[in-house]
């Protein structure tokens, strides 16, 4: 299988490096492979390309990364709490939603795929892709706001962000089988969801465009070493996850205290803050994420209709009262 005496083996059109004790023609087993990329430099990487598309894309690239980086503990989440959210990335459509996630984003798990078109998902189609991979992010596109309507795709963004399980096979024939989720979602359009059952399960991110084509191309080129960084990285990271549900708790306690949000988005946004925090620590993190859930809480209210209905209503009772002619008995 050595491709040559500096012990690369071909896996598909790309060479790998053998570990320096598995050099051996006459192995009868998968060999394991060595990426030679020091966690150290691996991490500095990451960093600036996270940097990077800040820089491009403004502070929404933040809360994206924060959760591609959650989504790698998704199956420990959904085990400690009973949801994993979805996340909406919003932007007009020249802002570079496609190439910020698939040319950069989705590079750190070796990927290069391009969006799925949400409007052409069947159930079927929906639950296989979602099952096809584990804590690894599948791309859609094209959530427009009639999407509302359409109940089985808002019953399948639902029920991912909620880790349901599907029964597929034949009862008769006593050959059921549970299938679940066990990939988390990235959604892009250019409206946000006027949804609240599934606004308050997903993280939202605002992306606006910086024309800077040099720092989008060096950026890109960074991303090439990407998915060799993720590997050392999660051997690093391995027995951080306890600290990140500290994090978290410790994150809801004070949002709690500071906003009248949903406890449910607040949990959401605390999961993904809680992650990047406890990787790429920044003390002025938490404030900014605090900021883009108030600002989302504030979208929901704005598009919650039968919050204006009965805030109107109350407006009309008000009114109604002070031009009543009082009576008086003569």
């Amino acid at each position: 299988l050595l491709d040559d005496k500096m012990g690369f083996i071909p896996v598909g059109p790309l060479k790998y490096r053998l570990a320096s004790n598995e050099r051996d023609e006459h192995i009868k087993r998968a060999p394991s492979l060595t990426f030679g990329v020091d966690p150290v430099k691996a991490k500095a990487l990451l960093r600036k390309v996270i940097a990077n598309t800040i820089e491009l894309w403004g502070p929404g690239a933040e809360i994206a990364w924060a959760w591609f980086l959650s989504i790698l503990w998704r199956s420990k989440w959904l085990d400690e709490t009973p949801q994993f959210p979805l996340l909406f990335v919003i932007g007009n459509a020249s802002i570079g939603k496609t190439e910020f996630i698939k040319s950069i984003c989705l590079r750190l798990y070796g990927m290069t795929l391009d969006p799925l078109s949400l409007p052409k998902m069947t159930e079927v189609g929906f639950y296989n892709l979602s099952n096809s991979m584990c804590n690894i992010p599948l791309y859609l596109d094209e959530f427009k706001g009639e999407m509302i309507d359409n109940k089985m795709v808002m019953e399948c963004l639902k029920g991912n962000a909620d880790g349901s399980v599907k029964l597929v096979g034949s009862t008769d024939q006593f050959d059921v089988k549970s299938r679940s989720q066990r990939s988390g979602l990235v959604v892009t359009g250019e409206t946000r969801t006027t949804d609240n059952a599934l606004s308050s399960r997903s993280v939202s991110c605002d992306l606006v465009k910086n024309e800077n084509t040099p720092l989008f191309e060096a950026t890109v080129r960074l991303c090439d070493d990407l998915s060799c960084a993720i590997v050392p990285l999660i051997q690093q990271w391995a027995d951080l996850w306890p600290l990140m549900k500290d994090r978290r708790t410790v994150l809801m306690r004070d949002w709690k205290t500071r906003t009248k949000l949903d406890s449910r988005q607040i949990q959401n946004y605390a999961k993904v803050c809680a992650t990047m925090d406890v990787v790429f620590p920044d003390e002025g993190r938490k404030e900014r994420f605090l900021n883009a859930l108030m600002n989302k809480g504030k979208d929901s209210e704005e598009t919650n209709i039968l919050a204006k209905m009965i805030a109107l209503l109350l407006f009309l009772v008000q009114a109604r009262r002070a031009f009543i002619p009082c009576k008086y008995n003569s």
